[in-house]
């Protein structure tokens, strides 16, 4: 079952194989703006260089085949503004990872996103533990990941 959950401001949702043609379009077609350098300079190498429709199929198919891929949208505008991932390890834990497009930074978007996360996690997956790392915390953020 695909994993979704709302929060006060955003939509998240996972991407599946049998998403429409058009909702597959639309997110090629957002990738290469989403995933700017600056956005993503603190997550792995091959999240570099989506800059063309190829490209961000090549990351799609590599993301969906290797990790759940979630969709993360702001409730009032319907756009894609971020994205979170979620690989689970041999040892039955959850690897997490987020990001949130650069024109959304600095308005407590993705400590909410973490912490939706983090409150539906228990209905979500049968994991021993979920693991976040991230190489720049806010505050807030190591806040919401200590909760």
């Amino acid at each position: 079952m695909a994993i979704s959950f709302d929060t006060t401001r955003l939509n998240v949702a996972e991407v599946t194989l049998d998403m429409t043609a058009d909702q597959r379009e639309a997110l090629l077609n957002t990738l290469p703006q989403l995933l700017t350098p600056k956005v993503v300079e603190n997550l792995p190498p091959y999240f570099n260089g989506v800059n063309t429709k190829a490209a961000a199929q090549r990351w799609l198919s590599r993301m969906i085949t290797e990790s759940q891929l979630l969709i993360v949208k702001k409730r009032s505008e319907s756009v894609i503004i971020g994205m979170l991932f979620i690989f689970v390890d041999e040892h039955k834990d959850a690897h997490i990872g987020y990001l949130v497009d650069e024109q959304y930074w600095r308005q407590g978007l993705a400590s909410e996103l973490l912490q939706g996360f983090m409150h539906h996690a228990r209905k979500i997956g049968p994991w021993a533990r979920l693991i976040g790392a991230s190489l720049l915390i806010t505050l807030p953020q190591r806040r919401c990941c200590k909760s």
